[in-house]
């Protein structure tokens, strides 16, 4: 058990480091081009049967704002539900020789990052918990509630 606390509190320290750092560059890369956003939407609609979406519609990511941090539960559950389209848009983009340079190192790093296994525990580790304390919070954003009255 001392080993798992002493991990557990390494893990709190390193974690929003990676996965904010990550999300921040996935989301700038998109930003900055609209033709970077259609190519991954049409590479998405021909993978959607794989990422569970039985309507076939297209996924935006959801942008992640420091300042609200429940918007961090939204965007790590859509970044989980979409991380191998965008490892496979960032695979194909690194090596586009269309591509300027200073884009293909960008994606490169981009690769490099959602394609860490450490990157893909701590977003599944981060997916249910952030989830739940979402929905604890905005429960109690209802008019009148407390933790003591909602449980």
């Amino acid at each position: 058990t001392n080993r798992l606390v002493l991990a557990t509190k390494d893990a709190r320290k390193e974690l929003p480091k990676l996965v904010e750092k990550t999300i921040e560059n996935v989301m700038n890369y998109f930003q900055g081009s609209a033709v970077r956003e259609d190519k991954f939407q049409d590479k998405q609609l021909k993978e959607l049967e794989e990422i569970a979406d039985p309507d076939g519609e297209y996924m935006a990511l959801v942008k992640y704002h420091k300042i609200r941090w429940l918007s961090l539960s939204d965007c790590v559950s859509r970044l989980w539900t979409l991380l191998q389209p965008l490892v496979n848009y960032f695979e194909e983009e690194k090596s586009d020789m269309k591509n300027q340079l200073k884009v293909r190192k960008k994606a490169t790093e981009i690769y490099d990052q959602i394609s860490n296994p450490e990157f893909h525990l701590f977003l599944s580790f981060l997916k249910g918990p952030m989830s739940e304390l979402a929905q604890i919070n905005c429960h109690l954003q209802t008019a009148n509630q407390t933790l003591h009255t909602s449980c």
